[in-house]
């Protein structure tokens, strides 16, 4: 057989078309298992981003002619078309500008919670993948953004990985200093209300009615609301506490039928409270406060839908045998206030919702009442809760920082809500004490008080309580109501810790568990395969 020199040259081209074809076969199924390739550049590694069983990896390459535009880049990470446009209404630019985006710029553009982390490992991802020589380049587009793929050396490489390390480090220094600031700084007068007298559980919501456009606004609610006066309602518009299409209303505002209406509750001078006769679980008392173990299903104070049966009903209750008993014995005069209308306003410190048990405060004085609200207000108060949760929030402390306010579509509920649009910061931290790979028991410490902030916070990283029909999964509820008769939120008040409001002595309270919630949370250590343990001392 004769080779020629033309047909030498074209077997050769052959070869390194095959060789070449095969080298891409193999990069590709390795990005496909979700490995990622260290870059040749002397320098830091990639970006941890990218396991085995990484769920962020891409359909098909996202650099390819296909796929040069970012939102086709993001179309490749499996999110939905809502969380690509929603993504896309943000202007960020890059991945890299995607991959930092805050928690406020996700809930202001109407990114789905769910997508969060998809959109930010899957960016991360893609980064770490133009770490191999690849780079996007932003161009600008009539249609919106657009990119093309240009190779970088390994000097560009090891520049961009120094970057972004130092990028990453100083973004992480800048918000621990401002969690910092934010926790020891005092609340401002707003939030002391909120936090010292407790947050308002009892919420309504009504709708104008054709012929009410003539009333005012308090004239409405004490038409609706015939056990109160005018009078307390111009007090809760004074506090904001009313609201006019999402917005706070003066008790003066005209109305159009049809327009919604949102009152919150508050305890005042006004509500008047009878004294009931019923068994209180008491933690702790003396001569000025009251630590009682609250049971599931009782409301706290009175309020529309339950005037009677609160815990504030038994306190006074018992405030006022205690006072018979003292005067039968010489003792001085009880305070004036136990008797009177005021009741609640000088023995509520703070609440717990309706279906949440555990430790809960009272005053027996007016003063006492006013320094133990102003510890909470200042932050001065430790606050740590159990609870049963769907799902595995890992080994690792998880601190939540979303802020939160007045669902938008639904004023009867809390949400995540950006404070630019009105919501308010929380701090929680979670730390997981036994799990089964289905169900947690968890420790939750809270550093404000939002209205359900445990709920919130909770639900919002995946972790929703077990019972919760406000915030939870229905079909997991459905499930522990068959399996283990769970008919609430098994959320629990464990711990309650501040100084003694007089002698300054500091005082810690734990109150016992309920059965219900210390069931499952014995089943959940006895599954086969559980993993438990304690952290600091928030076990049973």
């Amino acid at each position: 057989m004769r080779w020629t020199a033309k047909g030498t040259v074209m077997r050769l081209a052959v070869v390194l078309a095959l060789a070449l074809g095969a080298s891409a076969d193999f990069k590709a199924s390795t990005r496909r298992a979700g490995g990622v390739r260290a870059p040749s550049a002397v320098g830091r590694s990639p970006p941890r981003v990218a396991t085995a069983a990484s769920p962020f990896t891409s359909k098909a390459s996202p650099f390819s002619r296909k796929a040069r535009t970012l939102e086709k880049q993001l179309r490749s990470l499996s999110l939905t078309e809502d969380a690509v446009a929603a993504l896309l209404s943000t202007r960020a630019g890059s991945l890299d500008e995607i991959a930092a985006l805050s928690d406020d710029a996700l809930v202001a553009a109407g990114v789905p919670r769910k997508s969060w982390s998809t959109a930010r490992a899957g960016a991360a991802l893609l980064l770490s993948e133009k770490a191999e020589g690849i780079e996007i380049v932003a161009l600008p587009s009539a249609f919106g953004p657009a990119a093309v793929a240009v190779r970088k050396g390994p000097r560009a490489r090891a520049a961009a990985f120094a970057a972004a390390n130092a990028a990453e480090a100083a973004m992480a220094a800048e918000a621990e200093k401002a969690l910092e600031k934010a926790a020891a700084a005092p609340a401002s007068a707003e939030e002391a209300e909120a936090e010292g007298a407790g947050d308002v559980e009892e919420l309504a919501e009504v709708t104008v009615a054709a012929g009410e456009e003539a009333l005012r606004l308090d004239q409405l609610l004490s038409a609706r609301f015939p056990a109160m006066s005018r009078s307390y309602f111009a007090s809760l518009c004074e506090q904001g506490l009313v609201t006019v299409g999402g917005q706070p209303a003066a008790k003066a505002s005209k109305l159009r039928p049809g327009t919604s209406v949102s009152v919150q509750f508050a305890a005042t001078e006004e509500m008047t409270c009878t004294p009931q006769r019923m068994d209180l679980d008491v933690l702790w008392e003396d001569d000025e406060l009251l630590v009682l173990n609250k049971p599931a299903g009782m409301v706290v104070h009175p309020a529309p839908g339950n005037w009677a049966g609160t815990l504030v009903n038994g306190v006074l209750y018992r405030l006022q045998q205690q006072a018979a008993a003292a005067a039968a014995a010489g003792a001085s005069a009880p305070p004036a206030e136990l008797g009177s209308g005021d009741a609640l306003t000088s023995t509520v410190v703070h609440r717990l919702d309706k279906g949440t048990t555990g430790a809960i405060t009272f005053a027996k004085s007016g003063e006492a009442q006013r320094k133990v609200s102003a510890l909470f207000a200042a932050r001065q108060v430790s606050k740590h809760y159990l609870a049963i949760v769907v799902g595995d929030p890992g080994d690792a402390p998880r601190e939540i920082t979303h802020p939160i306010g007045r669902d938008k579509s639904n004023r009867l509920k809390m949400a995540v809500v950006a404070e630019a649009d009105g919501g308010r910061a929380a701090r929680s931290v979670v730390r997981k004490l036994a799990c089964n790979g289905r169900f947690s028991l968890v420790s939750v410490e809270i550093f404000t008080g939002r209205t359900h902030q445990i709920r919130v916070h909770l639900r919002a990283e995946g972790l929703p309580v077990l019972g919760d029909e406000a915030y939870g999964s229905k079909q997991w509820n459905q499930l522990a109501t068959k399996t283990h008769s769970v008919r609430r939120p098994l959320l629990h008040a464990h711990k309650l810790g501040f100084a003694h409001p007089t002698t300054g002595e500091q005082l810690a309270f734990e109150a016992p568990l309920p059965a219900d919630l210390a069931a499952l949370a014995q089943w959940i250590r006895q599954t086969p395969g559980a993993t438990s343990k304690t952290a600091g001392g928030d076990d049973e």
